[in-house]
C-alpha cells in the first residue's frame, strides 16, 4: 500500500523499507495492514522533512496532513519505531525556525510565507500537544508580532484561530517561554500587540473582526510580557527603550480603555486595563529602580530656568516635552501614570523608607510630594505657554491639547487629594509645598481667562465645535479648582472672589449658547463647585467668606460689560449678552437646587455665636448694595432687576436659614434691628403715611440719595419695571428680617421681650394669660410699623400697587406679586391671633356685663380687624383667579425653577402657601372665594395623571397636583366645619356636573338627585342579553368628564369619616347609583369578546364607583345611627332593589369572559361590595338590637303593625332584606355537571361581608342579653343553616375537582350538564356529604386525599387558579363567621363541635405554602390569610367549650405555622424582624397587589403579621397540658432537629470559601416564636422555667455558627427571587432581640454562664469590624440599616443585662469591658492617611450619630449600676479617651458630631468616678492628648452636668 506522503523523488530506502513489510505482512487482514502501515508513517514524515528536494509548502502540507491523518492512532504504544513525543520535538525543531526565518530568506519569486500560513501555526501547536517540555526559541517572537501586525490588516479566521491557540498552549505550557528573550524583541511584539487591542476598542463595542479572539490572545501576550518586565535581571536597561518607543501607543492605549470602563460590557476593557497598566507600572516603576524618583533633580516647576542633570529616570519627563505626533493623547494618559507611580510605592514598605538599588547610593528619599512636583512639571510648562499664547493665535489642535492636560492635571491632583500627599504638618517652615499649590491654582487660574477670552471671541461664530471644545475644556477647569479646593482650601484663599466671577462670566458665556451635552457638563460642574465651596467653608466654621465674596462677585459680574465698572484679578472681556441673558445666567447658578441647600445648610450648622457677627457683615454688605446702586445711574434697569431677582433670593435665603435659640436670641434679635436701621431711610418713603410722606417732599430732605428719589416716583429714572425689582428686594428683605425677630423674641426673656416686641408694633407675640385681660396692653399697630410709625397699612399699599403696576405687564410683575403674598400671610396670622383674643375678651365682656364702653371698643377692633382680613383675602383669591388663567392660556408647559421669584414657578409657589395656610385665610374668605379655590384644588387633584412610562415631571401642574393632594390628606380643611362644608359641597357640584354632561351627551334625562328606577332594572339585564348593536349615541365613550367623575370618586377614599353628613352622603350615593348602572350597562353591551383580551377602562369606572360607595357607607357611622337619620340610609340600602342590583350587577360583570389581569379587578370589585354588605348589616342589626326589648315586644304582640310603625322593626326588616336577597341569588345559581363552582365568588363574597356585619353587631351586645341573642337566633337560624350548607358544599366541590356529581349524587338530574344549585343542595344535605367537611378526623385527611386534591393544593400557589384562591379565601372566611356565630349563642343553640376537616384543609394549606419552592403566586397571600383568619377563629374558641385539640393536631398546627413563618423569614431577608417591630396588619380589606418588589414586601409583611397572630392564639387560648408539647415543638425547632430526624441537624456552619453559616427556616421560625411565647405566656412562665436555659443555649449555638463578617451583606440575587434558607444576618439579629427579651424578664431563669454570653456578644459579631468594611471593595454590597440595627441591638442587649442582671454581671466585668471597647471603635472616623476608595464601606455622618446614641445608653446605664460598677467606671472612661485621642485601632479618632452624641454618657462616667480614680487616670494618661482630652472632658462636665445643688 503506498503511503499517503509518497513524493515524485521518494527516498529509496523508504521504498526498499515498504516493500519488506508489505512481504511480512503476508495474508494479514486489511485492517491490520492500515495498523501496520500507520506505525511507520511517523518515521516517513521525519525522511520528507529531512529531504532538501521537497519544498518548503509541501514539507508544511505532508505535516500538516499528517497530524489531521484520521486513521493513524497516535496514542499507540511500543509499536512505532519513533515515539510521538519524539516525532513532536524533531518537528518542533524543524517548524521554529521556518516560522522565524520566514521573513528574512523569503526570496523574491516564492510568494508562499509560512507564518501566514495557519497549518505552520497547527503544526506547532500539534508538536506542544504532544509534548509540553519542548524548547521554544525567544526568537518565535518575530512571527508573533508579524501575525500580530497583519491582523490588523485581516487576515483569514482559520490563520488567527490557530495562531491564537498555539500562542496561549506556548504561554500556557512554559510560563517562562519569552523570558530569555532581547528586549528589543519584545517591544517590537508590544508595539504590535498594542496596536491589536486598540484597534479592537476603538471599535463600537467587539464590532472588528475577530475581536474577541483577539482580546484574549493579546492578553496572554500582555501579561506575560509583563511578567518578563518583573523579572527581567537589569531593569534599567529596559527603562530607556520602554520610554522611547512603548511609552506613546501605551499611553493611547490606556487612555481609550480608560473611556471604555464605564461603559456597558466592559469586563474586557477592565482586564485589558489592568494588563495595560501592570506593563506601564513594571516597565516604568520597577521596585528595583523606583526610588530613583525620589533622587530625580527637580526642575523649576514652572520652567523659569534650566536644572541640572539627575538621574536617568529624568529621561521620562523629557521624553513627554519632546512629544509631537498624538500630544494631545499621550499627556492624556500622564496622570494615569502618576496613579501607577503610587500604586507601586504602596506595595512597598513606604516610600520614605525604601532602601535605593544596589546600583545607587543609599540616601535620604525625598518626600514623595517632590515626586508629585516632577510629575506636575511637564504639564505646568506646557499650561504656561498656553497662557502666554495670543488669543488670536489659538487653534482647535491647541484647545484639544489643553483639555487632554488639563484631565492629567486633574488625575494627578486627585491622586493627591485620595492618598494625602499633601499634609500641612509635614510642609516645610517656609511653606513651600502649600506655595507650589497655590502657584499651580494660580496657573490654572490664567489658563481659564485665555479659555475665556477665546470663547467670548468665537461667541459670535456659528462654529459649533469648537465651542463643544470649549465647554470641555471649561469643564476640566472647574474641576481642577475644585480638586485644589479639597486638598488645600487655602490656595483659594483671597481669590474666592474671583473663583465666583469665573462661574458667573462662564456660566454667562455658556448660556447663549445651544443646549448641547458638553454645555449641560459645565453647567452641572459648576454648581457642583459652588456648592463644595460652601460646603468646605461651612465645615470649616468660616461659611461667612464664600458666602460675602458671592455678594460681592455678583455686583462685580452685573459691571463686567461697562468698562468703567471696577476691575477683578480675573480679566471678563465685553461679552455681547443682553440684560436679560445676564441676569438669566445668574439666576440658573444661584437658584439651584443644590447651591442653594449648600448654603442654607451652612448657615444653619454655624456656630450659635456666630450668628450675630453675620448678621452684623450682612449689614455692611448692604449698605454697599446701596451705595451700588446709588453709583451708576446709567445701568440702573440692570441693577434693579439683579438686586430684585438675585440679591434679594440670598438674603432671603441667608435670613431664613439661621438657627435661633435662647442662648442667641438676643444677639440675633439687636443685629435684626441694626440691619432694619440701615434700611429704614430707604424704605420709609414707600410706608410712611401720605400727609408725612407730603410734608417730607416739600422740604426737600437732602438725605435721599437719587435711588430714593426713584422708589419715589421721580423724573430722573421713569421705569416702572426697575422700581418694582427695588420693592421686591425690600419687601423680600422686611419679610425675612421680621420672621426671624419674631423669632427672637419668642425665645428672649419676658421682659426684654415685651420691650422689643413693640417695636415691630404687636405686643401679642410676648403677652400670655391674664396679660390679654387688660385691653391697653395689646398694642397692635401697622405691618410697617417698625420701619415708620405710624405707616400705611399692608392692605393700602397692595391697592395702591395694584392699581399701577398690575394695569402692566412687565417682567417685575410676578416676584413683586409673590413679595405681596408673602406680606400678606405674616399679616394674616398676625390678625388672625388678634381676633382670636379679641373675640374671647368680648365673650367675657358678655358674660361679665361690666364695662359697655370696652365692649364697644372690642367689637370695634374685630371688626376693623375682619375687614383688613377680608381685603387681604380677596387680593389672594384674586391672584388665584388670575395666574390660574394664564397658566391655562400658556399649555401648562412652564418649566419649573428653585427659585421663587421666577414667573415660570411662581404659581407653584403661591398655591404652595396658599394650601399650606388654608386653616388661617380660609376662615374669612368669602363663599364665592372657598368655591373658586375648591374647584381649583379638586381640578388639579384630577388633572394630568402620569402614565406609567412616563419618568420625569415637566409643567407645574403635576407639581400643583402634588400640593393639592397632599392637602386633602392632611387635617387642615377638615378640622374646620366651613371648610369641610365647602369642600364637599363644592365636590358634589362638579361631580353633578361631570355626571349631567355625561348624561346629556347619552340623551338620558333622570333626576340625579333620586335613587336610580329600579324597577326597570330586569329590563336593562333583558337589554344585556341581548347585546344587539346600538345606535352610536348610547355607547358611553371614554370622555374627559367621564375621566373626571373617576378621579373624583378616587379623591374619596383619602377623605375622612368626619366630613361625610347625611345629606352629602345621600346626594353622592345617588350620583354613584345612576353612574354605576350607566357604566354597566355599557360594559354589558358594547365590550364584548373584546373584554376578554385587553383591560377596559369602562371596568376601572366601575370599580371606583363602587370603591367610593364602600368609603361613603363605612363613613356613616357618626350619622346613620342616629334616629332621626336612619331613614335616610333605609332608603337607600334598606331598599331590596338597590341590594339586588348590588348584587345582580356583581355577579353579571362577573360572569363575562375575562383576562387574567381583569380577574384581579373583580376580586377587588368583589370585595368591595362584600365590605357594602357587611356595613349594611352592621348598621341594621345594630339600630334594631339596640332597642331590643322593644324589638321584641313589638314582634310578639302585633308583627305586622310592629314593621309599619317602628323604625326598628323597620331596621330588622331591611337586615333580613340582606338575608333573603343573598339566599334568592345562591337558590338562582346554575353550576356545570363537573362541578365547577370557581365562578361563584362574588355571591360568596357578599356571603361572608353579612355574616361578618351580623357577627359585629353580637358581639356588642351584652352578655346579660341572653333572651335577645336567642330571639335573634331563631330569626336567623333559618338563613345561617342554608348558609352554612351552601359553604359547606362549595368547599367540597372546590375541593373534588375532577370527580363529577353523578358519582356522588346518582339520581341527579342535570339538564344540558347545568345543575340548579337549590336542587343539588338539598339532595347534597340529604346524603351527608357535609359531615366529610366538618367532621373528617384529622389523622383521615391525608389518607383520603386523593392525587388530584393534593395536586390542587400545589396549584393554588400558582397564577393559575386566581378564581380558586379567591374563592377558597371567600368560604374560609364565612366558614370562620359561620362558627364564631355557633360559639356566641348561648345552649343549646352554642357549644358547636370543631370542623375538623376544615382545620385539617387549613394545615394542609399552610404545610403546602411552607415546602413551595421560590415565591408563591402573586395573590397567595391573601387567599391564605382567610384560612388563617378561619383558624383564628376556631381556636380563639376552642376553650370557652369543653372541647379541645389533641396533642397530636395541636403539635401539627404549630408546626405548620412555623413552617409559614420560617418560609416568611425566608423570602424577606434581611427584613426579617421580630413581632415587636410588627405595625400592624388589615386583613378584612383585600389590598390591591402590584408588581413592584417593594409592594410585594409589602404583602409579605402583612401576610407574616397574620401567621404571628394565629400562632398567637394557638399559644394563649389553649390548656396548660399544651404547654409543654408547645415548647417541645420551639426547642425541636431551634436545635435544627426536623421530626423524624434525630441525627440530622439545620445549623450549619460558613464554608473555608467566604460564605457564612447557614440555617433552614424552620430553625429561623423557632426564633420568632419563641419571642411569640415570651410575648404571649405572660402568667405561664413556670412551664417554661426548666427549658428556658436550653432555649437560650440554642440561641446562642446559632449566634456562633452564623457569626460572620458577610452576614451584614445583601445577597446578589434580586428580591423578588426566593432563597431557601433565611438570611443569617436576619436571623442573628432575631437572636439578639429574643436574648433582649429573656434578659429583661426576672421570671427567666438564666445562668451566669449565660449572663457571661449575653455580655460577650458584642465582641463576637463586631471585632472583625474593618472586615466588614473593607467587604465592600470586593464587590459585597453592605445592607447599612442592618447593620445600624445590629449595632443597636447589640447596645439594648448590654442595656438590659446590666439593668436587669447585675447581680451575674459583677464578675464579668471584663468582658463587659471588652464589649463596650469593641462597639466604640466601630465609631471612629476614617483615617485620612489611607487611600480614600470609594467603595470601602463608611459611615454616614447621621448613621454614626445614630450608632453614637445607642452605645451612650450603656454609659448612662452604667452611672444606674454604680452601686457595683463604679469601682470599674474608670476604665470605661480610659478607654474613651484613649479612642477619641487617636490611639484606638484605626488611630483617627472620634468626629465632633459623634462625640456630641456620645458626651452625656461619658458625663455620667465622670459622675461616678471618684476623685482619687480621676488622680490615678491622670497620672496613667500621662502627657499627650489624652490628658489633654480629660482635662476638657472635666471643664465640659462641669459646665454642663455636674449638679451642685441649684435648681
Amino acid at each position: 500500500m503506498e503511503s499517503p506522503f509518497e513524493t515524485s523523488s521518494e527516498n529509496p530506502a523508504t521504498v526498499n523499507k515498504k516493500r519488506e513489510l508489505q512481504e511480512e505482512e503476508g495474508d494479514s487482514d486489511v485492517g491490520n495492514k492500515k495498523s501496520k502501515i500507520g506505525v511507520w508513517e511517523n518515521l516517513d514524515l521525519i525522511l520528507s522533512l529531512q529531504s532538501k528536494d521537497t519544498s518548503l509548502q509541501r514539507k508544511i502540507e505532508l505535516a500538516s496532513n499528517f497530524i489531521t491523518s484520521e486513521h493513524i492512532n497516535f496514542n499507540e504504544k511500543n509499536q512505532e519505531p519513533i515515539s510521538i513525543s519524539r516525532l513532536a520535538s524533531f518537528m518542533s525543531n524543524w517548524i521554529q525556525p521556518v516560522l522565524i526565518s520566514s521573513e528574512n530568506k523569503k526570496s523574491s519569486n516564492e510568494l508562499f510565507d509560512p507564518c501566514l500560513d495557519a497549518r505552520s501555526w497547527a503544526v506547532l501547536k500539534f508538536c506542544l500537544q504532544k509534548k509540553t517540555s519542548i524548547s521554544i526559541s525567544p526568537n518565535l517572537l518575530r512571527p508573533i508580532a508579524r501575525v500580530s501586525r497583519h491582523a490588523l490588516v485581516g487576515c483569514s479566521d482559520g490563520l488567527l484561530e490557530q495562531f491564537y491557540e498555539c500562542v496561549s498552549l506556548v504561554i500556557t505550557s512554559n510560563s517562562r517561554a519569552f523570558y530569555n528573550a532581547g528586549v528589543d524583541l519584545w517591544i517590537n511584539c508590544a508595539i504590535d500587540v498594542s496596536n491589536l487591542v486598540y484597534k479592537v476598542f476603538s471599535k463600537e463595542g467587539f464590532g472588528f473582526p475577530g475581536g474577541k479572539s483577539h482580546l484574549e490572545f493579546t492578553l496572554s501576550l500582555l501579561e506575560h510580557f509583563s511578567t518578563f518586565l518583573r523579572f527581567y535581571p537589569n531593569p534599567k536597561n529596559v527603562f530607556r527603550v520602554f520610554v522611547d518607543r512603548l511609552l506613546n501607543p501605551f499611553l493611547e492605549l490606556l487612555v481609550l480603555l480608560h473611556s471604555q470602563e464605564s461603559r456597558e460590557n466592559a469586563k474586557g476593557a477592565i482586564r485589558s486595563l489592568k494588563a495595560v497598566e501592570s506593563v506601564l507600572s513594571n516597565g516604568l516603576f520597577h521596585p528595583a529602580h523606583i526610588t530613583g524618583f525620589f533622587n530625580v533633580k527637580n526642575l523649576d516647576p514652572l520652567g523659569r530656568e534650566g536644572g541640572v542633570k539627575g538621574s536617568y529616570h529624568n529621561h521620562l519627563f523629557h521624553r513627554f516635552s519632546g512629544i509631537k505626533e498624538n500630544k494631545a493623547v499621550v499627556v492624556s494618559g500622564f496622570g494615569y501614570l502618576f496613579r501607577l507611580f503610587l500604586d507601586r510605592t504602596k506595595t512597598q514598605k513606604g516610600a520614605e523608607t525604601k532602601e535605593a538599588s544596589e546600583d545607587e547610593p543609599k540616601e535620604t528619599k525625598k518626600p514623595i510630594f517632590e515626586v508629585f512636583m516632577q510629575f506636575m512639571q511637564p504639564l505646568l510648562l506646557e499650561c504656561k505657554a498656553f497662557s502666554n499664547t495670543k488669543v488670536a493665535d489659538l487653534e482647535e489642535i491647541k484647545l484639544v491639547e489643553m483639555h487632554c492636560m488639563l484631565k492629567s492635571i486633574n488625575e494627578i491632583i486627585m491622586c493627591v487629594n485620595q492618598e494625602s500627599i499633601y499634609v500641612p504638618t509635614e510642609d516645610t517652615v517656609e511653606g513651600s509645598h502649600f506655595n507650589y499649590l497655590k502657584e499651580v491654582h494660580e496657573m490654572i487660574i490664567s489658563v481659564a481667562e485665555v479659555i475665556y477670552l477665546f470663547w467670548v471671541s468665537k461667541s459670535q461664530s456659528g462654529d459649533e465645535s469648537m465651542k463643544k471644545i470649549l465647554a470641555l475644556v471649561s469643564k476640566e477647569v472647574f474641576v481642577a479648582v475644585g480638586n485644589f479646593l479639597e486638598i488645600e482650601y487655602r490656595t483659594l484663599g483671597d481669590q474666592l472672589v474671583d473663583v465666583w466671577l469665573i462661574m458667573f462670566a462662564f456660566m454667562a458665556i455658556n448660556f447663549c449658547s445651544e443646549d448641547t451635552r458638553p454645555r449641560s457638563l459645565l453647567i452641572k460642574e459648576i454648581l457642583c463647585l459652588g456648592s463644595r465651596i460652601i460646603n468646605v467653608f461651612g465645615e470649616l466654621r468660616q461659611v461667612a467668606n464664600p458666602l460675602f465674596a458671592l455678594l460681592q462677585s455678583v455686583r462685580l459680574h452685573a459691571e463686567s460689560h461697562n468698562s468703567l465698572g471696577p476691575m477683578s484679578s480675573f480679566h471678563v472681556g465685553p461679552l455681547h449678552l443682553s440684560s436679560r441673558d445676564l441676569v438669566s445666567s445668574l439666576t440658573t447658578m444661584l437658584c439651584s437646587t443644590s447651591l442653594r441647600l449648600s448654603i442654607s445648610n451652612s448657615v444653619r450648622s454655624m456656630p450659635e455665636r456666630q450668628a450675630g457677627s453675620f448678621i452684623e457683615e450682612l449689614k455692611v454688605d448692604l449698605v454697599g448694595i446701596l451705595k451700588w446702586m446709588a453709583d451708576s445711574i446709567l445701568d440702573f434697569d440692570l441693577k434693579a432687576e439683579i438686586l430684585g431677582r438675585v440679591l434679594s433670593e440670598l438674603y432671603t435665603l441667608l435670613l431664613d436659614s439661621f438657627t435661633v435659640n435662647s442662648s442667641n436670641s438676643t444677639l440675633v434679635g439687636n443685629s435684626v434691628e441694626k440691619l432694619i436701621g440701615e434700611i429704614r431711610p430707604s424704605f420709609s418713603p414707600l410706608v410712611e403715611n401720605k400727609p408725612e410722606k407730603e410734608n417730607r417732599n416739600q422740604d426737600g430732605n437732602k438725605n435721599e440719595t437719587v435711588f430714593i428719589c426713584c422708589l419715589l416716583g421721580g423724573n430722573s429714572i421713569p421705569w416702572r419695571a426697575a422700581i418694582s425689582w427695588a420693592m421686591v428686594f425690600f419687601f423680600r428683605l422686611y419679610a425675612s428680617c421680621r420672621s426671624l425677630y419674631r423669632q427672637s423674641i419668642c425665645l428672649m426673656p419676658s421682659d426684654q421681650a415685651k420691650k422689643l416686641s413693640e417695636l415691630i408694633g404687636s405686643s401679642i407675640v410676648t403677652n400670655f394669660g391674664t396679660e390679654w385681660r387688660d385691653y391697653s396692653t395689646s398694642i397692635s399697630l401697622g405691618y410697617f410699623s417698625w420701619i415708620s410709625n405710624p405707616s400705611i397699612s399692608l392692605l393700602d399699599l397692595i391697592q395702591s400697587l395694584s392699581d399701577a403696576l398690575f394695569s402692566e405687564i412687565h417682567i417685575g410683575r410676578f416676584s413683586l406679586t409673590y413679595s405681596l403674598v408673602i406680606m400678606a400671610f405674616q399679616r394674616l396670622h398676625d390678625l388672625n391671633r388678634e381676633i382670636q383674643v379679641s373675640k374671647v375678651l368680648q365673650k367675657e365682656e358678655d358674660y361679665s356685663g361690666r364695662d359697655k364702653k370696652r365692649r364697644k371698643q372690642i367689637k370695634e377692633k374685630v371688626c376693623d380687624l375682619e375687614v383688613e382680613v377680608a381685603g387681604l383675602t380677596d387680593f389672594l383669591i384674586r391672584n388665584m383667579i388670575t395666574f390660574e388663567n394664564e397658566l391655562n392660556s400658556n399649555g401648562n408647559m412652564l418649566i419649573l425653577r428653585s427659585c421663587s421669584s421666577e414667573e415660570s414657578s411662581f404659581m407653584v409657589e403661591f398655591w404652595g402657601i396658599l394650601c399650606s395656610n388654608i386653616d388661617i385665610w380660609g376662615l374669612y374668605a368669602s363663599k364665592r372665594g372657598l368655591n373658586r379655590f375648591f374647584s381649583c384644588l379638586l381640578y388639579y387633584c384630577i388633572s394630568n395623571e402620569i402614565g406609567d412610562g412616563e419618568k420625569e415631571v415637566v409643567g407645574n401642574r403635576d407639581i400643583l397636583r402634588g400640593i393639592s393632594l397632599e392637602l386633602l390628606g392632611s387635617l387642615l380643611i377638615y378640622d374646620e366645619p366651613v371648610l369641610a362644608n365647602s369642600l364637599m359641597s363644592r365636590f358634589c357640584h362638579l361631580l353633578r356636573g361631570s355626571l349631567t354632561t355625561v348624561m346629556n351627551y347619552l340623551e338620558v334625562d333622570v333626576d340625579l338627585e333620586c335613587l336610580p328606577d329600579w324597577s326597570e332594572t330586569s329590563l336593562i339585564f333583558c337589554s344585556m342579553n341581548r347585546k344587539e348593536n346600538t345606535d352610536e349615541k348610547s355607547v358611553l365613550p371614554l370622555t374627559d368628564e367621564l375621566r373626571n367623575c373617576e378621579g373624583l370618586l378616587n379623591l374619596l377614599r383619602n377623605m375622612p369619616a368626619v366630613i361625610f353628613s347625611a345629606k352629602i352622603s345621600c346626594r353622592l350615593t345617588n350620583y354613584i347609583l345612576h353612574l354605576e348602572r350607566l357604566v354597566a350597562w355599557n360594559i354589558l353591551n358594547t365590550c364584548g369578546d373584546s373584554f376578554a383580551y385587553k383591560p377596559s377602562d369602562l371596568l376601572s369606572v366601575f370599580l371606583s364607583c363602587r370603591r367610593a360607595l364602600r368609603h361613603i357607607i363605612t363613613s356613616s357611622d357618626d350619622w346613620c345611627l342616629k334616629s332621626k337619620l336612619f331613614l335616610e340610609v333605609s332608603k337607600i340600602f334598606g331598599n331590596r332593589s338597590t341590594l339586588e342590583w348590588l348584587l345582580n350587577s356583581l355577579q353579571r360583570i362577573s360572569r363575562e369572559k375575562s383576562s387574567q389581569n381583569l380577574k384581579e379587578t373583580l376580586f377587588y370589585l368583589s370585595d368591595h361590595t362584600s365590605h357594602i354588605f357587611l356595613k349594611c348589616a352592621e348598621i341594621f342589626f345594630s339600630f334594631s338590637l339596640s332597642k331590643g326589648g322593644k324589638l321584641m315586644n313589638l314582634y310578639s304582640n302585633d308583627e305586622t303593625n310592629g314593621r309599619e310603625s317602628s323604625k326598628v322593626c323597620l331596621a330588622w326588616r331591611c337586615a333580613e332584606s340582606l338575608a333573603q336577597t343573598i339566599e334568592s341569588q345562591i337558590r338562582m345559581l346554575h353550576i356545570t355537571k363537573r362541578g365547577g363552582i370557581d365562578s361563584c365568588f362574588d355571591i360568596i363574597s357578599c356571603l361572608q361581608g353579612f355574616l361578618w356585619g351580623l357577627v359585629s353587631t353580637l358581639q356588642e351586645v351584652k352578655p346579660s342579653s341572653v333572651d335577645l341573642k336567642l330571639w335573634c337566633w331563631s330569626k336567623l337560624e333559618g338563613y345561617i343553616g342554608s348558609f352554612e350548607s351552601f359553604v359547606d358544599l362549595c368547599l367540597y366541590l372546590l375541593l373534588s375537582e375532577g370527580d363529577t356529581l353523578s358519582n356522588d349524587l346518582p339520581d341527579l338530574h342535570a339538564k344540558n350538564d347545568v345543575v340548579n344549585f337549590d336542587a343539588f343542595m338539598s339532595k347534597w344535605v340529604d346524603t351527608k356529604k357535609q359531615d366529610e367537611i366538618i367532621n373528617l378526623p384529622f389523622s383521615q385527611f391525608f389518607e383520603r386525599a386523593s392525587s388530584e386534591r393534593v395536586s390542587l393544593f400545589k396549584r393554588l400557589f400558582t397564577d393559575e387558579t386566581l378564581e380558586m384562591q379567591f374563592t377558597m379565601r371567600e368560604l374560609f372566611v364565612a366558614s370562620g363567621a359561620i362558627y364564631k356565630l355557633r360559639c356566641m349563642m348561648p345552649p343549646p343553640s352554642g357549644n358547636p363541635t370543631i370542623p375538623m376537616g376544615k382545620v385539617s384543609i387549613a394545615n394542609a394549606v399552610l404545610h403546602e405554602m411552607a415546602d413551595s419552592q421560590g415565591w408563591p403566586g402573586k395573590f397567595s397571600f391573601t387567599w391564605i390569610e382567610g384560612v388563617l383568619q378561619f383558624l383564628g377563629v376556631v381556636t380563639g374558641h376552642v376553650n370557652k367549650f369543653d372541647h379541645d385539640f389533641s396533642k397530636e393536631v395541636y403539635s401539627q398546627l404549630i408546626s405548620s405555622h412555623l413552617g409559614a413563618l420560617g418560609k416568611c423569614i425566608s423570602l424577606e431577608r434581611k427584613r426579617a424582624k421580630l413581632s415587636i417591630h410588627d405595625s400592624g396588619s388589615n386583613t378584612k380589606s383585600l389590598n390591591p397587589i402590584e408588581e413592584s418588589v417593594q409592594d410585594m414586601m409589602n404583602g409579605l409583611t402583612r401576610f407574616k403579621s397574620r401567621v404571628r397572630i394565629s400562632l398567637k392564639k394557638l399559644i394563649r387560648d389553649n390548656k396548660r397540658s399544651m404547654v409543654m408539647i408547645l415548647v417541645q415543638v420551639v426547642e425541636r425547632a431551634l436545635v435544627g432537629v426536623e421530626k423524624g430526624f434525630h441525627a440530622v441537624y439545620d445549623v450549619n456552619l460558613g464554608s473555608s470559601d467566604g460564605r457564612c453559616g447557614n440555617v433552614s427556616p424552620s430553625v429561623a421560625a423557632g426564633v420568632d416564636c419563641l419571642y411569640l411565647v415570651l410575648e404571649s405566656l405572660s402568667g405561664k412562665e413556670r412551664a417554661l422555667k426548666k427549658t428556658i436555659p436550653s432555649l437560650i443555649g440554642c440561641l446562642f449555638n446559632i449566634i456562633l455558627h452564623l457569626e460572620d463578617p458577610n452576614i451584614v451583606c445583601n445577597p446578589k440575587m434580586p428580591l423578588n427571587e426566593a432563597n431557601s434558607n433565611p438570611d443569617a444576618g436576619a436571623v442573628v439579629l432575631m437572636c439578639v432581640d429574643v436574648l433582649t427579651a429573656v434578659v429583661g424578664r426576672h421570671s427567666c431563669p438564666m445562668d451566669a454562664c449565660h449572663v457571661a454570653q449575653c455580655l460577650h456578644i458584642p465582641t463576637t459579631l463586631f471585632r472583625n469590624f474593618t472586615r466588614i468594611k473593607e467587604l465592600s471593595k470586593n464587590g459585597f454590597t453592605i445592607d447599612r440599616q442592618h447593620l445600624i440595627e445590629l449595632y443597636a441591638a447589640c447596645c439594648k442587649l448590654i442595656c438590659a443585662t446590666l439593668k436587669h442582671r447585675i447581680r451575674e454581671v459583677r464578675p464579668c466585668v471584663a468582658l463587659l469591658e471588652d464589649s463596650t471597647t469593641t462597639l466604640l471603635t466601630c465609631l471612629e472616623s476614617d483615617n485620612n492617611n489611607m487611600s480614600c476608595e470609594s467603595t470601602q464601606f463608611t459611615w454616614e455622618m447621621q448613621e454614626a450619630i445614630k450608632c453614637a446614641s445607642f452605645f451612650r445608653r450603656i454609659y448612662e446605664e452604667i452611672r444606674q449600676q454604680k452601686d457595683v460598677l463604679a469601682n470599674n467606671s474608670f476604665y470605661f472612661l480610659a478607654t474613651y479617651i484613649s479612642v477619641y485621642s487617636g490611639y484606638g485601632p484605626s488611630q483617627a479618632g472620634i468626629k465632633r458630631e459623634v462625640d456630641e452624641a456620645l458626651r452625656p454618657g461619658v458625663y455620667s462616667l465622670i459622675d461616678i468616678c471618684t476623685q482619687s480614680d480621676l488622680q490615678q487616670l491622670h497620672t496613667v494618661l500621662g502627657e499627650g492628648p489624652c490628658r489633654n482630652t480629660l482635662a476638657s472632658l472635666l471643664h465640659d462636665y462641669k459646665i454642663h452636668f455636674q449638679y451642685e445643688g441649684k435648681i
